[in-house]
């Protein structure tokens, strides 16, 4: 059984960096486990070839058997190293599996060294590792070199897509966890005193109905930033002398 590496504080928001990931089906990720990811490359690559022409058209024409590329498009877009290390590091190995997969597919020299750490932990997702660690780089062993010139070909029809970046959240700060339980505990209160209806206009406000957006909806308000914390006044308590 591979180690555990100790756990990460995210970066971005985890319903920001993972919500792509559920897009992709709610098993992708098993797709990406040993050589299965081999298979799906070559599954990616007829159907880019047989739907060429509609590449270019995107996004005035849609081709459903493209929608794989659309969306990796997309991810790849939002891809950066903070990003990369909360996949790899802050989830589980499904979340490190999809990290691997877009690092793969977006490969930057950088991303070597977190893909080099995380490489002996993932003991199902080692191939997707080596082909990302290969598009960085990095030396691939000789029984992936099919396999990562099927790569090649995907991140080919990746590029002619137009790019399509998108901002994400950051985690909430140490005060912004704090200030998120206080407005929880108010809802609740509100909710035991007076129902739903009393509850309902306090659960989108404030920093928890920030954080309780999901990312399209975050992005349709316009990626606001996070309201500031409200300052609390600190209560002085007087220290009486023990007996």
């Amino acid at each position: 059984m591979p180690p555990k590496l100790p756990y990460r504080t995210p970066y971005y928001h985890p319903d920001d960096a993972s919500y792509l990931l559920f897009e992709a089906g709610s098993a992708f990720y098993l797709s990406l486990s040993d050589k299965s990811v081999c298979r799906v490359l070559e599954r990616f690559n007829r159907a880019g070839r047989d739907y060429q022409k509609f590449v270019a058209a995107y996004p005035d024409i849609c081709c459903e058997p493209l929608a794989p590329f659309y969306l990796y498009r997309k991810a790849t877009g939002m891809l950066d190293e903070h990003l990369l290390c909360d996949l790899l590091f802050s989830g589980a190995w499904q979340e490190a599996n999809w990290g691997a997969w877009l690092a793969a597919l977006a490969p930057q020299p950088m991303y070597a060294a977190h893909l080099s750490r995380r490489l002996p932990t993932l003991a199902h997702g080692r191939t997707v590792l080596r082909l990302a660690l290969g598009a960085c780089g990095e030396t691939l062993p000789q029984e992936l070199e099919a396999c990562s010139a099927a790569l090649d070909e995907v991140r080919e029809t990746l590029a002619r897509l137009p790019a399509q970046p998108a901002p994400l959240r950051l985690y909430p700060s140490p005060e912004h966890l704090r200030a998120c339980h206080r407005e929880r505990l108010a809802i609740s209160a509100a909710y035991r005193a007076g129902g739903l209806e009393a509850a309902k206009p306090l659960i989108g406000q404030g920093l928890a109905g920030y954080y309780n957006m999901t990312h399209a909806e975050w992005l349709a308000a316009g990626a606001p930033e996070a309201p500031t914390v409200p300052h609390l006044r600190q209560l002085r308590h007087r220290v009486l002398p023990r007996f």
